[in-house]
């Protein structure tokens, strides 16, 4: 242990019991007295306690001349600088971790079924994505299952299937379910589509390419403004051609075309009367939407 002698009252004291006030050695007592008389006043710093290099901060253990090893600043004896560097976590919080993780895991298990249904409904969606339809409406009645409490999985389910009979050509089979949508989604531009798609197909299996072409004319005639209706209108024309062989068809059908008010969409669209129009202009060869899918999909595509 080292000593150090206060400048003021001239005693002796321990290193670690004095005091660096005002750029002097002090005592405590006389530190306390310079404080008290000071008439500036202080700073940060200008008044530290004094350490002992040779006592250790933590134990007090004085190990004589010999100086320690510091630990944030602090003289530090092995054994306490070991303890510091590995000092246990207290029990409680062992124990709260233990009982945060079990309960995390009772949780997951519990939930589990609401992970895998969203699981599902990403599975399902990617399949619509990628045309098949009947798929996708499988894994979204599969994820309507593992959460009943969701409702918006059953109502993608009836969906999906509607979408997956209209690509199968069973258009009087999707409108059902397409005008119970109705109720959900009142204002849904795709849904008002789907259903005249389905209506315009039911028509043409029904009644044959004549029919289909009034209802078309009918639909044009109250929504001018549409581009769809419009599209559907050359679409209706282009099978009347087909079936016809009467140039008035195609002429009328190509004089929408070239308007360019078709709404930029893929060949793959489920909706896109644009490219089927232009194929059946080219080839008098009417080709349903589930023909067409199967001919012209990214999928056919990467096969051939």
């Amino acid at each position: 242990m080292r000593h150090a002698v206060c400048e003021s009252c001239g005693q002796e004291y321990p290193s670690k019991e004095t005091f660096a006030a005002f750029g002097r050695t002090l005592c405590k007592p006389c530190a306390e007295a310079a404080v008290n008389g000071s008439q500036q006043g202080f700073n940060a710093g200008d008044i530290v306690r004094n350490t002992d290099p040779t006592v250790c901060e933590w134990c007090g253990a004085d190990f004589g001349d010999s100086e320690l090893n510091r630990l944030g600043n602090a003289p530090t004896c092995e054994p306490c600088e070991h303890f510091l560097r590995h000092r246990p976590f207290p029990r409680w919080i062992k124990v709260s971790f233990a009982v945060l993780v079990a309960l995390a895991a009772l949780s997951l298990l519990k939930n589990y079924r609401f992970l895998e249904a969203r699981m599902k409904s990403k599975e399902g969606q990617a399949a619509f994505y990628d045309g098949d339809f009947a798929i996708a409406a499988k894994r979204l009645r599969e994820a309507a299952a593992r959460a009943p409490e969701s409702p918006n999985y059953g109502f993608q389910a009836e969906f999906y299937k509607a979408v997956s009979l209209m690509a199968a050509d069973k258009p009087q089979d999707a409108l059902p379910l397409l005008v119970n949508f109705q109720s959900e989604a009142p204002n849904e531009p795709t849904l008002q589509r789907l259903i005249f798609s389905a209506q315009l197909d039911a028509e043409f299996q029904e009644y044959g390419s004549e029919s289909m072409l009034k209802m078309a004319e009918l639909h044009f005639d109250e929504s001018p403004a549409d581009a769809s209706a419009e599209t559907a209108l050359a679409w209706a024309n282009a099978c009347r051609y087909a079936e016809t062989g009467q140039d008035q068809y195609h002429a009328a059908a190509a004089k929408i075309l070239q308007n360019g008010r078709d709404e930029a969409r893929s060949q793959h669209d489920l909706l896109a009367y644009g490219p089927r129009t232009v194929y059946c202009l080219k080839t008098r060869e009417r080709l349903s939407q589930s023909q067409f899918w199967r001919r012209f999909s990214p999928k056919s595509e990467r096969k051939d």
